[in-house]
């Protein structure tokens, strides 16, 4: 290293120095712009051309400095790379060196390491044991919660901490196990709902000594939750107005009078969120800062909200307070009233569905009374007559219809037939039925008239039932003497012809409002002359709209072109074909609409 010092030194007096101090001369010179516009090059040609001996002379000596100081470059560069070379050998060598004596220390400090772990695990492994022990023997129920003892070290400090949690777990799980078996108790065929909804609130108070509690139950419809039970003083936890915190019984009151919503303070998050709240000492955190100063009686020194959900269904919420300074709930508690609330949800919505079923069983039940009564009302088979046939058929989409059919025989010659389609389902439907049956059978034998029958039924029938209670009608009176029929329309579908000589369908329609609208409705009136071979059909809506599994409906087209081509059956084998024929349609598809048809034919 000194000698490549020396060498540099050298080098630098002999030709660096003076080579800078000639550079330093030239730019001083006229010759530096003129140099730097033509290059040195080219500069040193021009001069040459005039002669100018101490130019020449003067660029010269730069280029031969030029020409030293180059050579000397190469010599240092290839001095440089020869040193980097031995470094690099040295320093590899230092490293495997290096790497052979740490490799050796870590090796004997990983020795002692597990040699050191070794003692000592000897020293605890027994007492691990015995934990585990203890772990096993509460899983079995088996362990017996003895006295305490002196603790020798921290590891006896830490099996005696176990030992006294699993003795409150274990008396937690015993607590819940009777909780449980309490609520079950409480559930039975005639379970008194208030009386479950109390058990369930002082259940839960009692299990974690709880000062109050209240129960609110979902209203779906609202999508609110309404008090159910409150026990003790329950202060909401946000601000309210002072007209309602000056007056202790109107803060008692509170939630009575106030259902709970998604806006809501506090409560609204956990409705829509479904997480559980516990604020374990609200006198310190300020998680409820409106209940937080303990001397004022709207204090909450702890609190717990657990939402009641079954699947992703919101069923209610339970809500515990403490209301004593320094009495507060602990994580043990809220774990443990988590559990209990859980089973809760589940025990309400069980509750509730078991209540649903035994009302709809007890629905059903006189759903298939009314609907036995109304089969027995309606003909079980048609009157004859001597010009022809007829039949109806009939099929509920429930247990009760809201179709009505009739066939009366007025006097010798003229039978009555009727076709009514009552607006609505169930009870109340048939309920309309039953009272334009009634009336029917009463005035009809003073009518020989369809149009002035359907005035005077309209007129008893409405204002007696509510507004959006009424019927359709088509009413139809044949005489066979005559080989005619009077006709009138309350708003039902077209009577349907098939004149047979002419091999097409005719429909006829009269204006008229539905039956039960309007006292002072009048219906239109129509004269039909009947030939033989002729056909008759009235149906109500569930035959043309009845639908298949794609939901497409039959409609009153493809219904009239499948009488058509089956025209040549006689009533009693064309009812049937159409009832197959829609089932073939509809497959299994679920009807909407009840279904009636009658077919009458000519001779």
């Amino acid at each position: 290293m000194k000698i490549w010092l020396d060498e540099w030194n050298e080098t630098y007096n002999a030709i660096i120095n003076p080579f800078i101090l000639e550079l330093n001369r030239f730019s001083g010179s006229e010759l530096s712009e003129e140099g730097t516009q033509l290059g040195f090059y080219n500069l040193y040609l021009a001069k040459s051309k005039v002669n100018d001996i101490p130019v020449l002379e003067q660029l010269k000596l730069i280029r031969s400095y030029q020409v030293s100081l180059d050579h000397f470059l190469e010599i240092y560069q290839f001095s440089i790379e020869e040193m980097n070379r031995k470094l690099e050998i040295e320093v590899s060598q230092y490293t495997r060196n290096s790497i052979s004596l740490v490799t050796s220390a870590v090796t004997l400090v990983l020795f002692l390491s597990l040699f050191l772990s070794y003692i000592f695990s000897r020293g605890i492994v027994k007492r691990v044991e015995n934990t585990n022990s203890l772990v096993q023997m509460m899983t079995e129920g088996t362990l017996e919660f003895t006295s305490d003892k002196e603790s020798t070290d921290e590891f006896d400090d830490l099996v005696q901490e176990y030992h006294y949690f699993s003795k409150g777990l274990s008396d937690r799980l015993n607590s819940l196990k009777f909780l449980l078996q309490d609520i079950g108790n409480s559930i039975g065929t005639d379970t008194d709902i208030d009386a479950f909804q109390e058990t369930i609130v002082e259940l839960g108070m009692d299990s974690i000594h709880a000062d109050a509690a209240m129960l609110f139950l979902v209203d779906s419809e609202k999508n609110e939750l309404n008090l159910v039970r409150r026990t003790g003083l329950c202060p909401p936890p946000f601000a309210l107005d002072k007209s309602i915190t000056m007056v202790r019984s109107n803060v008692e009151e509170y939630f009575e009078s106030h259902p709970l919503n998604v806006e809501t303070p506090v409560f609204g998050n956990i409705m829509n969120t479904g997480a559980a709240l516990f604020i374990k000492d609200n006198e310190t955190s300020k998680g409820l800062p409106y209940n937080a100063i303990s001397d004022e009686w709207l204090f909450i020194s702890s609190m717990i909200i657990l939402p009641l959900i079954v699947g992703k269904q919101l069923m209610g919420m339970l809500v515990f307070y403490n209301t004593s300074r320094h009495k507060l709930f602990s994580d043990l508690d809220f774990t443990f009233i988590k559990a209990y609330s859980d089973y809760t949800a589940q025990s309400i919505d069980n509750v509730y569905k078991y209540q649903t079923l035994l009302e709809n069983r007890e629905i059903q039940k006189e759903i298939d009374i009314a609907a036995a009564i109304q089969k027995r009302l309606l003909p079980s088979k048609m009157p004859e007559f001597k010009i022809g046939s007829a039949m109806i058929h009939s099929r509920p989409a429930r247990g009760i219809s809201g179709d009505y059919f009739d066939a009366i025989r007025l006097d010798e010659d003229k039978i009555l037939y009727t076709v009514c389609d009552v607006a609505g389902k169930g009870v109340p439907a048939s309920m309309l039925m039953i009272m334009i049956r009634t009336i029917l059978h009463s005035i009809c034998h003073r009518h020989r008239k369809a149009n002035t029958l359907l005035k005077e039924l309209n007129y008893h029938i409405s204002g007696r039932i509510g507004v959006d209670q009424y019927a359709t009608m088509a009413v139809f009176v044949l005489d066979e003497k005559k080989k005619e029929i009077s006709y009138s329309n309350a708003a039902h579908h077209p009577l349907y012809l098939f004149r047979n000589k002419e091999r097409q369908f005719r429909s006829f329609d009269t204006e008229g409002l539905p039956i039960g609208v309007d006292k002072t409705a009048v219906f239109g009136h129509k004269l039909i002359r009947l030939h033989d071979q002729d056909y008759l059909f009235l149906f109500t809506d569930g035959l043309p709209e009845a639908r298949s599994l794609s939901g497409k409906e039959l409609s009153v087209e493809q219904l009239l072109r499948f009488l058509a081509e089956n025209l040549e059956k006689a009533p009693s084998d064309l009812i049937p074909a159409v009832e197959a024929h829609i089932e073939d349609f509809a497959k299994d598809a679920k009807q909407h609409d009840d279904q009636t048809f009658l077919a009458l034919q000519i001779s």
